[in-house]
Order: C-alpha cells, then structure tokens, then sequence
C-alpha cells in the first residue's frame, strides 16, 4: 500500500525548478487560479473585523454555521433528518475523512476505494490505521452505463472491508455517477453493512446539466454514511481549511471526539467568513462557476487524448498509453514539463492508472490553459 503522494508531487516541484521554465503552465496541482470567493473579495474583511469569531469555538463547530450546513444538507442534498446535531465542522473535508475513519474503523479495517480517487486519499488511510483495497469503477461506469457496478464492487472486496469510499463527481476523471449506478453502490453497500465515505467536495461543478446525487439521500443510506464537503472547491478558500461532515448522531460523535483530539475546533475565522459567503452566495457562485466551465470546455475541445466521462470536477484523466511507447509514465512526464507543461502520474490515484495522467483545468485562466494543452498535443503527437 504506497502513501508516496507527498513525494510525487515534491518530485515534480523539483523537476519544475530544474528546468527552469519561465513560462511553465502548471496543472497539476488540484487548485484555482481564482481569488477568494465571498466576504474576501466582496467586503475586504480581516478575520478580526468578525466579532467572536478570534478565539476558540465549540469543537462541533459554530452553531450558526451548523444550523446553515444542516439546512442545506437536507434542502439541496436531500439527506433526510439532518439537523444541526448531524454536523461536524472541520479542517476542510481531508479532516473529516480522517475523523470518519478513525473514529469508525477499528484499527486494520479495510476501506475499499473506488477508483481512480483523489490522491491523498491512501494517506488518509494510513493516518488513520487503516487498509484498502482499490475497485476499479469510475471509467468502467462511463463507457458501459449499464455495467453491474455490485458485482464489480463485492468482486474485489475482502472480509475485512469495513468501510466504502466514493467520491461522484470524481476526482480525477470526472464522471457522475447516475442514480441507477449509484443505487447498485448503496446496494452493495446495505448488503455488506459497510459505512460509507462520500467524497461529495466537487458537488458544485457538473457542466453537463445533470444534478447531482448524494448517496446519503437514497433508501436506507442516511444511517451509515458520512457524506464530506469542503468549502476549499465552492469558496476558492484551500487556504482557509474548512469543511463539515454529515452524519447521523451517534457517528457524528465519534467525528467530534477525534477533531477535539487531533484539531481542537475548526479555524474560527474561517467559520464566520465562509457563513458570511454563502450567505451571500448568489453575489459570487455563478461567475466563479462559469470560468471553471470555460476551462472544462475548452479542455474538452482541444485536447487530442482521450478522456471517458468527464462531466465535471477540476480534472481530466487521460489515457497516455500509446504515447508512452513503452517506457514509464514519469518519461512522459518529464517531456512535458521539458516542453513547459506539468501534469501528475495517474498511479497516484490507483495501480490500475500507471498509463494516465491527470490534468488541472481550474489553476489557470482558460487562455493559459489553452496554451498547455497545445503544448500537450504537440508532446504527444497530435497537436
């Protein structure tokens, strides 16, 4: 089980400052080139200005903040029951993820992680003192809509799977899961008796026109999922680290009892400007959501590699194979970032991925990401 995600991407941080690219068009990092979204750019708040919001607060997080994810849970994800009692403010959603698993799993449980998935996730894994195991699902799910996704899954889990991962919209290919793809999980998933993970951070960003679903709405589900946001991708805040998980009372709790050990509480200052750009979201959202679009679009059009299903998220992940001509995936790589291009290798989100790669349509403005594709295209023989 490799947890080398920290140092693939030191690796090629250090391969981008020896090649020495001025103009280097960076994609390969999960982040906005946008600024803060919300109180930030609207009002020029400093944290301080927000009374009561510089010292600690309760560790389940600020009850107004609470009583507005929980509305929200329940109104837009339509996941039944949530009341306040349900959140658990967090350190963005990679600390509710921690939180989940630590305080659900006893240590050596197994999660089992549909893939391709978000890189730090295996970290998160061993942080926590649990294994995994990896299902291949997201492209399978793309190019056979009507692939028995419950097989799939209860193929390649082992006895001592505990727990499900899923993140829809995927990181990193993009596909969205259908509600008929996504009941065959729940399914599964009730069957087993496993908790479930729902990694729902890119909730905001589908460009196709399809709704989003949360796992945590269907039948039977609420009471054995915790289902994660993160503020970092609908805010633009990364820096701000905040996110919430949902989940019913009793793991709710056990959520809290790890953020009080691990965090103590949620940043304060972070709590009350995020409340403060919801609030106001309607002023914001909709411009921040079309660049990412763009960028999507304009990714679609001109890359000239293959990419199944993409409908949303920060990413495309192509297939490289053919331009591999038999060496490693890290040669191509280095080509691109010789050619003024950096991308990740797609082993980061799975063994089944050592011939694909992930690429960031959101760190740069859509005419700079143009020219990062056309300078893909040309590395790959098709531009």
């Amino acid at each position: 089980m490799s947890t080398e995600k920290g140092s693939v991407f030191d690796r090629i941080a250090e391969r981008m400052a020896a090649c020495g690219a001025e103009d280097m068009v960076p994609l390969h990092i999960g982040d906005t080139y946008l600024p803060p979204a919300g109180p930030a750019r609207l009002e020029g708040l400093e944290p301080g200005e927000l009374p009561g919001y510089g010292g600690y607060a309760p560790t389940k997080g600020r009850e107004e903040l609470r009583l507005w994810c929980a509305a929200k849970a329940r109104e837009v994800n339509r996941i039944p029951g949530v009341d306040p009692a349900w959140i658990q403010v967090t350190g963005g959603a990679t600390s509710a993820l921690f939180a989940a698993m630590r305080g659900c799993l006893e240590p050596g449980a197994e999660v089992l992680l549909t893939a391709p998935w978000w890189p730090v996730i295996t970290t998160v894994c061993a942080a926590a003192g649990v294994g995994w195991r990896e299902a291949p699902l997201y492209l399978q799910a793309a190019q056979d809509p009507g692939a028995d996704l419950e097989a799939l899954l209860e193929g390649v889990a082992g006895p001592g799977v505990k727990a499900l991962y899923v993140s829809t919209p995927n990181n990193p290919s993009g596909v969205v899961l259908s509600r008929e793809q996504l009941e065959q999980v729940a399914a599964f998933a009730r069957r087993r008796d496993l908790l479930v993970l729902s990694d729902e951070a890119y909730e905001d960003f589908i460009f196709t026109g399809r709704e989003h679903l949360s796992i945590a709405a269907l039948p039977g589900m609420a009471e054995r999922t915790v289902t994660t946001f993160s503020f970092s991708k609908t805010c633009a805040l990364s820096g701000y680290r905040l996110g919430y998980a949902v989940a019913p009372p009793p793991i709710a709790a056990r959520l809290e009892q790890v953020v009080t050990g691990s965090l103590y509480n949620a940043p304060t200052p972070a709590q009350g400007l995020v409340l403060r750009a919801m609030e106001r979201r309607e002023e914001w959202f909709p411009e921040l959501r079309e660049r990412y679009r763009l960028g999507w679009q304009a990714i679609r059009e001109e890359l000239a590699l293959p990419s199944s299903g993409s409908e949303g998220g920060f990413f495309l992940f192509p297939d490289v194979g053919p331009a591999l001509g038999g060496g490693d995936v890290w040669d191509l790589v280095d080509r691109l970032l010789a050619a003024g291009v950096s991308v990740s290798p797609g082993y980061v989100s799975g063994p089944s991925y050592r011939s694909h790669i992930r690429i960031c349509f959101v760190s740069v403005e859509p005419e700079r990401l143009r020219e990062g594709v056309r300078r893909i295209n040309r590395v790959v023989g098709r531009g």
